[in-house]
């Protein structure tokens, strides 16, 4: 071991000193050359700069050692000059570890000599950064003051030429100031630091490559030694190499020691990493076992002479591992103990060789048995995965798939995608995407959820999200992709359902939000925000007790919590307190939320405001209290004096309307009193009353009631059954409320007689189908457009004297109530047609 701890000491000092290279240059070149070591990033190379020796005679070896005195031995050296440094390389003088670059010029570095040499024949006077930047001390040099610097460079210079490579923002300052000087026009080449980079690099890869070759040798050198040395021990390792187990080598090392030295007692002790294994014994005597491993753990030389004089303990180690200790005493000649020592460390590296070859190949055992798992599992999960798994080369063919691509691609196996390039399993608009994806996959060695389009056998095209990576020879070049598909359809789907449902949310005109089930605040819509005042991040995490009015008591609260934790909807109105402390009345209705596991795990909210319909409703109460209180009073007179006039003497004509002012009055005390029941025909909570009416009957009695507004306009009211003209004397019977129903038709049939033309006919006719009654009345005018859209619509009406707008809405509540529709057509050419169909079942 010492042999070979002194044969590798030169070599690490030489191998020290080859690691950094310096390259000496003078003072002209040293901007440059700093910028360009920079540049191409040579951590590797140092500068060091000497002056410029222009117009001296040359540097000798010795000027130059006494330059370098610091770094001989140290590093690599480089000297790089022109004729200041001709006599070294003329002569050829050398130094270990020196080595000197003669130039042709000292502008070969900057630019091609073909160009450097146009310019000088052209008559310039050449100068770099670092030249410029110490023009005073180079004229000092030449032994110039400026009258003689003028003469000198009148007679050979045309102009001063700068070669400019940007590296020192000074360069044109310093090149004006030696022109003044040298009286001489200037001019500046932009020659950049490519050249110089360029003439660097050939130096410095030159120099690498060098000690690579140098390494090599000298690790040649050492394997040399390493074999002959390994030759003498190919005896013993013979007996050893057929036993691969550690436990069976160590055997056949107890077993040759006790042949060799026939010791009285011998122990081994393994070791793995910083842990001794038990005690391994062939002993004549009793000794206590716990004191023979602490002295052998304590074992940190490569040998040990043990106490009792006649035997010895060994390490049984590699440079970076510990593998056992050895110990022998009591040996049979102990007069020998010497020899015997030398050639148990002669076999010791033999041992140590074993031992790591039979744990190696326990590891590469144990490795192959948990790679053969690893495959078996690889396999099992490749074949089994629910996604498609493709393996493709560098050309993107198909390689290998497991059997669901094949599934997800519509094949009847995996073997018809096989050999086919991926392309063609991918829509042509997305080709270049996939390129693009391939590209990526190279550069960072992997993609994550890419959204692409997969076809089917069948040619339809469905989404997909791959992820894929880069599969590597043990080089490291690219030999492959794997990539892993998901069908992503449904997915999709259920975004997409998941973005109509939260758009839905966000334009609803309700105010939502949801909560978990302790009841804080993870959402709200923008109605919310908007009727609340609250904005979403005020309120998100909050409880929606930031709501609550003190207008309900705490069992309401409980209550609603009672109903939605058992699963149920809970429908109230509701009293919030907004942001700014207004009141508003909502209309509000909860509904759990349940997971999969039909576990409830949320709370949706959604209310409306209704504070204006409250207020509404309770104006209108108002108001119909007042007016049934206010209009009663004077029908009841106007029908009590129409009955006194029976008891005077009358025409049948008087007789006649009188009888019409009371039946009126009557009507229309009636509407009065029935004005609630609209009410809740408006609202979808009215209960039709079903009596039997006589149709027929209804239409003489509306005729008669309306008799004074045919009479005026020389109307004519014609009445047919299944297109046959009606009398008086027939009947046509079906259910309804005959007080609405009788409403409903006398408000119709009173719109028709108004918008006709005057000496028209206005036609009523019934027709009977199998599921419902069919009553059109046809009048000559026509709706205007403008309200078309809104006939039906609450006090819509147009260029109608004291008209509400309620008649045609009333007719549509009472034919909603009864099951029924109401609908019209219009027009220039054939009037209005308006048609009631009203259910023949109640």
């Amino acid at each position: 071991m010492q042999s070979e701890d002194g044969a590798n000491t030169p070599c690490l000092k030489a191998c020290d000193m080859e690691k950094r290279l310096l390259i000496v240059v003078c003072h002209n070149h040293e901007p440059e050359l700093i910028a360009a070591r920079d540049q191409e990033k040579f951590g590797d190379v140092d500068i060091l700069t000497i002056p410029a020796r222009c117009g001296k005679p040359p540097l000798t070896l010795e000027q130059t050692e006494t330059y370098l005195q610091t770094h001989l031995g140290k590093k690599q050296i480089y000297v790089l000059g022109c004729s200041c440094i001709s006599n070294l390389q003329e002569n050829g003088q050398k130094q270990a570890g020196m080595k000197f670059h003669c130039l042709r010029n000292c502008f070969q570095t900057f630019a091609d000599m073909t160009l450097i040499e146009h310019f000088i024949k052209a008559g310039y006077f050449l100068v770099t950064s670092g030249w410029v930047a110490h023009w005073r001390a180079n004229m000092n040099i030449y032994g110039f003051d400026q009258q003689t610097a003028r003469e000198f460079f009148a007679e050979t210079t045309k102009k001063v030429l700068l070669l400019e490579t940007l590296v020192d923002q000074q360069n044109h300052e310093h090149l004006q100031e030696f022109a003044h000087f040298i009286d001489r026009p200037t001019e500046i080449v932009p020659l950049g630091l490519g050249y110089f980079r360029f003439f660097l690099s050939q130096i410095v890869k030159d120099w690498r490559l060098k000690n690579q070759q140098k390494e090599v040798e000298q690790n040649l050198t050492e394997y040399r030694h390493q074999i002959s040395e390994y030759a003498m021990a190919m005896d013993i390792l013979k007996n050893l190499s057929p036993t691969l187990s550690e436990t069976e080598i160590v055997d056949k090392i107890l077993e040759t020691c006790m042949m060799l030295f026939a010791p009285q007692s011998l122990y081994y002790l393994p070791f793995h990493g910083d842990r001794a294994a038990s005690l391994i014994t062939h002993t004549a005597f009793e000794q206590t076992n716990q004191d023979i491993v602490r002295k052998m753990s304590q074992c940190t030389e490569t040998y040990e002479w043990l106490a009792s004089g006649s035997g010895f303990r060994l390490r049984i180690d590699t440079q970076n591992e510990l593998l056992g200790v050895l110990e022998l005493d009591q040996i049979t000649f102990p007069n020998y103990k010497d020899r015997y020592l030398n050639l148990a460390l002669n076999m010791v590296p033999v041992w140590s060789l074993a031992l790591i070859n039979a744990r190696k190949v326990r590891k590469i055992k144990e490795t192959e048995q948990a790679m053969r798992q690893s495959e078996e599992k690889l396999s099992l999960i490749f074949h089994s995965s629910p996604n498609a798994i493709t393996v493709t080369d560098m050309n993107g063919i198909v390689v290998e798939c497991n059997p669901m691509t094949a599934q997800m691609l519509g094949y009847a196996s995996k073997e018809e995608v096989i050999g086919r390039n991926v392309l063609t399993l991918i829509p042509e608009r997305e080709h270049e995407k996939a390129r693009e994806n391939t590209e990526i996959t190279l550069t960072h060695g992997y993609v994550n959820n890419v959204t692409h389009s997969h076809i089917r056998q069948d040619g339809s095209v469905f989404p997909v999200v791959l992820s894929a990576g880069v599969m590597r020879d043990q080089s490291g070049k690219p030999e492959g992709f794997v990539a892993i598909t998901i069908d992503n359809t449904e997915r999709m789907v259920a975004e997409n359902e998941r973005k109509k449902l939260l758009d839905a949310l966000e334009q609803t005109a309700d105010s939502v939000f949801i909560t978990n089930k302790k009841g804080i605040i993870e959402y709200v819509n923008r109605a919310f925000t908007m009727t609340t005042g609250y904005l979403a991040r005020e309120v998100i995490g909050q409880s929606p007790k930031i709501l609550k009015s003190g207008q309900h008591d705490e069992q309401y609260y409980q209550n609603m919590w009672k109903t939605i934790m058992a699963g149920q909807v809970f429908r109230r109105e509701i009293v919030n307190r907004m942001k700014n402390g207004e009141l508003v009345n909502e209309d509000q209705t909860i509904t759990p939320i349940k997971d999969d596991q039909g576990q409830i795990s949320h709370f949706i909210s959604a209310a409306r405001d209704i504070t204006e319909k409250k207020r509404i409703e309770r104006l209108r109460e108002d108001i119909e209290r007042i007016v049934r209180h206010d209009l009663k009073t004077p029908l009841t007179s106007i029908m009590g004096y129409s009955q006194l006039l029976f008891r005077e003497p009358l025409t049948d004509e008087q007789r006649q309307w009188a009888d019409i002012i009371y039946n009126r009055g009557k009507q229309m005390l009636q509407m009065i009193d029935q004005s609630l029941d609209l009410y809740k025909m408006e609202v979808g909570i009215y209960q039709v009353r079903q009596d039997k009416i006589d149709l027929i009957h209804l239409f003489f009695e509306i005729q008669d009631e309306l008799k004074h507004i045919t009479t005026h306009k020389s109307l004519i009211l014609q009445f047919f059954i299944q297109e046959q003209p009606v009398t008086r004397e027939m009947h046509y019977m079906l259910y309804g409320e005959h007080l609405y129903l009788k409403l409903m038709l006398a408000n119709l049939i009173k719109n028709a007689l108004e918008a006709s033309p005057a000496q028209n006919t206005i036609t009523i006719t019934v027709l009977d189908n199998k599921a419902f009654h069919s009553i059109t009345i046809h009048n000559r005018g026509v709706i205007p457009e403008s309200i078309r859209k809104y006939f039906f619509d609450k006090y819509s009406t147009q260029g109608k004297k004291g008209g509400t707008g309620l008649g045609t809405y009333s007719a549509y509540l009472i034919a909603k109530a009864h099951g029924g529709t109401i609908a019209f057509i219009t027009s220039e050419q054939a009037g209005t047609t308006l048609t009631v169909r009203l259910p023949k079942n109640p």
